[in-house]
């Protein structure tokens, strides 16, 4: 495989929708950008900074910083880049008998991009 590198423009930049882990890949660069339900959202601000914006509560993030939300969000960003990868039909990083358990959602580009893996976070094997 190659890998196909993206780069970080507004909106939609991958839609692996069809593919096995459904997915897609979203960019923000100085816009706002709303996520949709019935998914869990990966994301990274690259450069400046943005504002979440969830259900409940709002979080300010900076360059650098992860973040991981379930169903829509919106993220405000003035000044600010970043990258979402959006598991579709997954919701949360789900705990299973005090264990976190592996989240799936390796998606498909040209590459295989690994987006989440409670192991390589650090956590205990099962």
């Amino acid at each position: 495989m190659t890998f196909r590198p993206l780069p970080i423009e507004n909106g939609l930049l991958a839609d692996l929708s069809e593919d096995i882990y459904p997915a897609q890949v979203f960019g923000w660069n100085d816009s706002d950008l709303e996520l949709v339900d019935d998914a869990t959202h990966f994301g990274m601000v690259t450069e400046g900074g943005a504002i979440l914006h969830d259900r409940q509560d709002r979080f300010r993030l900076r360059a650098g910083m992860f973040f991981v939300a379930v169903d829509r969000c919106r993220l405000s960003a003035p000044g600010g880049k970043g990258l979402v990868i959006s598991r579709l039909g997954y919701r949360g990083c789900g705990r299973s008998a005090g264990r976190w358990r592996r989240a799936d959602v390796c998606i498909s580009t040209a590459a295989r991009i690994r987006c989440w893996s409670a192991r390589r976070a650090g956590a205990s094997r099962a």
